[in-house]
């Protein structure tokens, strides 16, 4: 999606033109307005050129930068790909203030997906959400 790309970037990168180079080097593909790799080695090899040491950090720029940038509609479409990006950043996550604010868009989460009755979403989450947690958190805050 064109939207989420644009707004999990730091800066005013023209998606379109990247997508569009992609697509004509056969790197990526598209159908129905969803761009994927064209093949799983494309991916991974993409991957592999960010330094081990600095994939956690990355996943949480772009989780930030997802929040930061789409409307509280795209989000709530979209709380996979944002807590999935949290959850690959989760070990660079010092801030306990952000920590509780992730859990917090875990609930939220977590109770679109009941509402929506995919529990196992939903148990993803509120899992998710707790692993963020402090012990006896509930004590302090």
């Amino acid at each position: 999606d064109v939207r989420l790309l644009q707004a999990s970037t730091r800066s005013n990168v023209n998606i379109v033109n990247i997508l569009a180079d992609t697509l004509r080097k056969g790197i990526v593909e598209s159908a129905n307005k969803e761009y994927t790799f064209a093949s799983e080695s494309f991916q991974s090899l993409l991957y592999r050129t960010i330094p081990s040491s600095e994939n956690s950090h990355q996943h949480l720029i772009i989780g930030r930068n997802l929040v930061r940038n789409l409307s509280q509609q795209e989000l709530e479409e979209n709380y996979y790909t944002v807590l999935r990006q949290f959850h690959l950043g989760s070990e660079s996550i010092t801030d306990q203030c952000e920590r509780y604010s992730i859990a917090a868009l875990c609930l939220q989460a977590t109770e679109l997906a009941v509402h929506n009755g995919d529990f196992q979403s939903a148990s993803l989450y509120v899992d998710f959400g707790v692993c963020l947690l402090r012990n006896n958190c509930w004590k302090d805050e």
